[in-house]
């Protein structure tokens, strides 16, 4: 995999950022503690000091060995409401707190089984692969992730 044509911020500019911002959502660089060149965060404020955040978190596999079969790069995403503005991903006694995977979201609390199970990684070899892999997990964040997120009578679900 060349890893020098695959760049997962510019792929989240020209696939979700077109698809959230839109609905409110906007970049948002978190403080000193969640510094981390693989998360990438995006708020909406809701109402009074609660928040809403959604988490895309990039996994960087090691390179293989020459005579093993590439692993494939992924993300996933966690959908995030608390009160202040910082994602806090600590479960919270707070009536609004959420901390779920956009997946776990689908297939446990809304029972879409598009996935084969709960727990999904978005994988991809290639920059055309992650660009698919983004707009799938946009539509699913519009569609489905965002409008739970949102609502306040949402709870997690484990």
């Amino acid at each position: 995999m060349d890893e020098s044509r695959i760049n997962f911020q510019n792929s989240l500019r020209k696939i979700v950022i077109p698809a959230i911002s839109p609905l409110g959502y906007e970049k948002f660089v978190p403080p000193k503690g969640l510094k981390d060149s693989r998360l990438t965060f995006f708020r909406k404020h809701l109402f009074d000091n609660t928040y809403a955040y959604i988490m895309f978190q990039l996994r960087r596999w090691a390179p293989m060995p020459p005579n093993m079969q590439p692993m494939p790069r992924s993300f996933w995403i966690t959908l995030i409401r608390n009160p202040g503005d910082e994602p806090d991903l600590i479960p919270r006694e707070y009536p609004y707190y959420l901390n779920m995977s956009l997946s776990h979201v689908l297939w446990a609390v809304l029972g879409i089984y598009k996935y084969q199970r709960g727990y999904h990684e978005w994988k991809y070899f290639t920059a055309d692969e992650l660009d698919v892999q983004l707009q799938m997990a946009a539509e699913d964040l519009v569609n489905h992730g965002i409008p739970w997120l949102e609502d306040l009578k949402s709870k997690n679900q484990y």
